[in-house]
């Protein structure tokens, strides 16, 4: 598992495969066989799944279909996620592999005992590496002091800048393989929802601040336009440029997928003026609000 500086890898998620209810709830089945398909074709090996898509649909869709494909299992990364019960078998057996990469405590709590899960999930060797998510850096500290953990998953994209920065930092410095997720910030910034979609990402605080919202997404837009790419592309090549070792993209049609694929390259100046817009639209979030989802830890 490699926490140095070489490029980031772009790994595919699974949230959307098994249509989740409030937020991909109409998912077709054949589009994300197809998706999945031509991520593989396209050169990712990298795949990002849980139990919690779905009760185990998307682990057993993503077994099932990379079985087809003539790939040895060294060239797989594949990461899953418990929401603390003892499923790694479960898992293991719908994703049709002995082992994985990162087995995440998914969405840890200060009302359970964190400690203890991971001590138990670290009795696994079938878990390669044993992850924690969507923690924020101050908590990350605390736990490295009792229960050392080397790989965490947060979210990363202009939608949530929050503690991005100094996550990337202590990562960094403590040696923890960092994948962040939701780089299109669950496509809230590829220019097609400007108002609240009819769905779960509607009650997403950003919509609350429609004035600095509108003023990111204006951004993200002007820089597509100089690039002459989709504003989505632009939110991912941002993402990929955080010094994150893992960027989990998340696509619902193939076609949505070779358009985020075709390379696009930001200055540091563009760089710098999404990160302020985006802080901009941060900032404006509660003060106890942990992710872009309003969890608090």
């Amino acid at each position: 598992m490699r926490t140095d500086q070489r490029k980031t890898e772009l790994a595919l998620g699974t949230w959307a495969f098994a249509g989740n209810a409030g937020f991909w709830g109409d998912q077709q089945r054949g589009d994300s066989l197809k998706t999945l398909h031509r991520a593989i074709r396209s050169g990712i090996r990298a795949f990002d799944t849980a139990y919690a898509y779905q009760n185990g649909r998307a682990e057993q869709m993503l077994g099932q279909q990379l079985r087809r494909f003539p790939l040895r299992r060294e060239e797989l990364f594949l990461s899953t996620k418990t929401m603390g019960r003892d499923n790694l078998k479960e898992s293991l057996s719908r994703l049709l592999t002995g082992y994985v990469d990162i087995w995440y405590l998914h969405w840890p709590s200060s009302k359970r005992d964190v400690k203890q899960t991971l001590e138990h999930m670290g009795t696994h060797p079938e878990a390669k590496a044993i992850g924690i998510c969507n923690v924020t850096p101050s908590y990350l500290e605390s736990l490295q002091k009792e229960v050392p953990v080397k790989a965490v998953q947060v979210h990363c994209s202009l939608l949530w800048t929050r503690n991005l920065r100094e996550m990337v930092s202590f990562c960094k410095a403590h040696g923890i393989f960092l994948s962040g997720y939701s780089p299109t910030g669950m496509g809230l910034l590829g220019g097609r929802h400007d108002n609240p979609p009819d769905d779960a990402r509607g009650t997403l605080y950003c919509y609350q601040h429609p004035l600095q919202f509108q003023a990111l997404l204006a951004g993200i837009r002007e820089i597509a336009l100089m690039h002459q790419c989709s504003m989505s592309q632009v939110a991912l090549a941002w993402a990929m440029a955080q010094g994150f070792d893992q960027v989990v993209l998340g696509a619902r049609t193939k076609e949505q997928l070779s358009q985020d694929l075709e390379p696009v390259s930001l200055s540091g100046d563009e760089c710098a003026m999404l990160a302020t817009l985006g802080d901009n639209l941060s900032a404006l979030a509660p003060a106890w609000q942990d992710t872009v989802f309003a969890h608090r830890w």
